[in-house]
């Protein structure tokens, strides 16, 4: 979730020609943490990452589609 790799795209001064051709993205959490929390915590992990990249959860916030733990914007549970 905070590797470089997933948020490639997001860059300053990002053109809109730039931006990734993804209309709907569906992700999931997987863990082999028998916690019951561990869920909330990945949830946890993904909202901080939007607070503190608000570059990626506008670009979330504008997908058509989105669905997954903590989803920015119109998207939101």
């Amino acid at each position: 979730m905070i590797h470089h790799c997933i948020r490639f795209t997001v860059k300053p001064g990002i053109s809109e020609e730039e931006k990734p051709l993804v209309g709907k993205f569906i992700s999931f959490d997987i863990t082999d943490d028998p916690d019951p929390e561990g869920g909330a915590r990945i949830a946890e992990t993904h909202q901080r990452r939007y607070g503190t990249r608000p570059e990626i959860a506008e670009l979330v916030s504008g997908l058509a589609e989105y669905t997954g733990s903590a989803a920015p914007g119109k998207h939101g549970r």
